[in-house]
């Protein structure tokens, strides 16, 4: 909820912003056309802005609604899961949320602590949370995770499509390494 409500915060106060300067072009120009060219972009900055207090919202809500009906590993592994998605959206609005809510470096570092330790706790889960969207692994473009566990077969034949491994020795290392080695650059 704190999360939440820091990103609805920056959304309210970033609308009262644009809101002022919006109120001000008017006096300046004289067309809302112009005025609204010249906020183009802050008008934009600000519904990203709420768009992401939105989706933070209903990812937390609808995530504790879906969980009561679940197993309660399951439902932790999902619980963490959005607690990671709202993350992600504080701290990719980490400058707006700055600018309209005092934060101070221990607490930033601590929403990014955090983060970090969601990552580790669903590293363990994370094979099992990719397989559970039920995306192939060629869609995903994706050697990891394969059914029949040859994975390292499958490492190899990718890395043999690259376009640096076609000639088994690359043409660099005649005209550069070689003559290095030797002595003779």
């Amino acid at each position: 909820p704190m999360l939440t409500a820091l990103l609805e915060f920056a959304a309210t106060e970033s609308i009262r912003t644009l809101y002022e300067y919006q109120r001000q072009q008017r006096k300046l120009l004289k067309s809302e056309q112009l005025v609204a060219n010249k906020a183009g972009i802050r008008l934009t900055q600000v519904a990203t802005l709420h768009a992401r207090a939105f989706l933070a919202r209903t990812a937390l809500e609808e995530t504790e609604q879906f969980c009561k009906q679940l197993k309660p590993v399951l439902a932790d592994v999902l619980t963490q899961l959005a607690e990671l998605f709202v993350l992600e959206l504080c701290l990719s609005s980490l400058g707006h949320i700055l600018t309209t809510y005092p934060l101070n470096a221990r607490q930033v570092d601590q929403l990014q602590a955090r983060y970090e330790h969601l990552l580790a706790n669903l590293r363990v889960n994370a094979v099992a949370v990719v397989d559970g969207f039920d995306f192939n692994d060629r869609v995903l473009g994706s050697t990891l995770g394969c059914y029949d566990g040859r994975v390292y077969e499958r490492l190899m034949a990718e890395a043999r499509k690259s376009p640096l491994n076609q000639e088994s020795v690359n043409s660099t290392f005649h005209t550069h390494l070689k003559p290095l080695m030797q002595g003779k650059l």
